[in-house]
């Protein structure tokens, strides 16, 4: 039966590169940083964090 039966091809998907957002690098970081995952941010977190605030506070004015 195996003769009849048609086998489907899937199209490969199309690859989207997508820039990192600023909350996606905060996230990121944080898993991979001891400190900032143990609750005491270090600088580079720190930085980061401020930049997700200011990311917020222009798209919500």
């Amino acid at each position: 039966m195996r003769a009849f039966r048609r086998e489907r091809r899937r199209e490969p998907a199309a690859v989207v590169h997508v820039r990192p957002t600023v909350w996606s690098r905060f996230l990121d970081h944080v898993m991979a940083c001891p400190d900032c995952r143990g609750g005491e941010r270090c600088e580079y977190g720190d930085r980061l964090h401020r930049a997700v605030r200011a990311a917020l506070d222009t798209s919500a004015s």
